[in-house]
């Protein structure tokens, strides 16, 4: 794997066929080295098994290739239920003929606009090219659901925060900013109301005082 290489979706997804092997695991969460859990892990387990459906944030739509209003832009971090959980998997079966022609075909709609993706990077092929944001880990997903579930995406996937990641364009617009710790107790509030359930990144200090609710 590597940033933006789409051998992050195979990768998650195979984490995903171990974790399903445990029957009663009801639900599956993508978190990095770099993310806490806002909560105690009490009301966390507690906000989770609340869920009825998967969560995806997918902000926007439509800005990801140059002239298509088609693709989403969701986030990678994830909470998924069992149900959506084994679609995601069969992102990773070879033998799986639906999820191959969706790979293929959103490789190619990349590849028409000069960019390629092997799995641990992406190449620019061209300097003129259409491709405006978006990488695998963003892409993939939300969009294998779309075209998996169709209208009854909504009914699928609650289109809500699960990982708060604190972002300050002016000063980086390429990384989330690490929050210390004054930055944390600045910020804290803020992380809470959005809902999330885990967040990033932090100084030791800034995670030890996110840890306490």
């Amino acid at each position: 794997t590597g940033w933006c290489g789409d051998g992050l979706i195979g990768a998650f997804s195979q984490m995903i066929g171990k974790a399903l092997l445990d029957k009663d695991n009801k639900y599956f969460c993508l978190v990095s080295g770099s993310d806490v859990p806002v909560y105690k892990f009490a009301k966390t387990y507690s906000l989770i098994t609340k869920f009825k459906k998967s969560r995806l944030y997918f902000p926007k739509q439509g800005k990801v290739l140059d002239g298509d209003s088609t693709l989403y832009t969701g986030e990678q971090w994830v909470i998924l239920r069992r149900r959506e959980a084994i679609d995601f998997k069969r992102l990773s079966d070879p033998n799986d003929t639906k999820a191959r022609a969706f790979l293929s075909n959103i490789r190619k709609m990349y590849l028409h606009n000069g960019v390629r993706f092997t799995k641990s990077e992406y190449v620019i092929l061209d300097d003129d090219h259409g491709w405006l944001s978006g990488c695998p880990d963003e892409i993939y997903p939300i969009n294998w659901f779309a075209y998996l579930y169709g209208n009854r995406l909504k009914k699928h996937l609650d289109n809500k925060i699960t990982t708060y990641t604190h972002w300050n364009i002016k000063i980086d617009p390429d990384h989330p900013l690490v929050l210390d710790l004054p930055n944390t107790k600045k910020n804290k509030n803020r992380v809470i109301k959005t809902g999330a359930i885990f967040a990033r990144k932090f100084t030791k200090e800034g995670a030890d005082l996110m840890a306490l609710n």
